[in-house]
């Protein structure tokens, strides 16, 4: 995915978290990140289900040169309309291939991005619902030139009802 080639990665509802100082129009803001393309989706059944623990793994790498820490993954929840209600990230903070994995509960959003401190996650993606999905994305800046390759994705929930 390279950057400015694909949607946002995540459309902010009001309440999310910013840091740094920048606001939700800036390119530093990581909900404007571009290469919000499906790596893996999941899509849950269409009856009301609860989500106990959802886990992610994906291989992928940044662009291999300048600054890193702005571009990874991220596994966002969307409700039966497709709308995106949560989500919870990993950065990759260094050039090169690398293994991302998490592990989301209810009490604990198990994102990780050192570089944008706070920015990490967006509510739970252990919700409750009908005709939930769960998607694996992977997203960058939108700063010229910068990209990210996902190789693999895994994503599996464990769900009640």
């Amino acid at each position: 995915f390279s950057a400015n080639d694909h949607p946002k990665v995540f459309t902010a509802p009001s309440g999310v978290p910013t840091s740094g100082g920048h606001d939700h129009t800036s390119i530093h803001y990581w909900g404007n990140h571009s290469g919000g393309g499906c790596v893996v989706r999941l899509q849950l059944p269409e009856t009301r289900v609860c989500i106990s623990e959802v886990r992610a793994m994906v291989r992928a790498q940044d662009q291999g040169w300048g600054g890193t820490g702005s571009a990874g993954a991220v596994v966002v929840l969307l409700d039966a309309g497709g709308k995106e209600l949560a989500y919870s990230l990993q950065s990759l903070d260094s050039h090169g291939e690398h293994t991302l994995e998490w592990v989301m509960t209810p009490e604990a959003h198990g994102g990780r991005w050192p570089a944008k401190e706070g920015e990490e996650a967006y509510s739970t993606v252990c919700g409750e619902g009908e005709g939930l999905a769960l998607e694996l994305r992977a997203f960058t800046p939108n700063w010229g030139g910068w990209s990210v390759t996902a190789v693999e994705g895994e994503l599996s929930a464990t769900i009640i009802g």
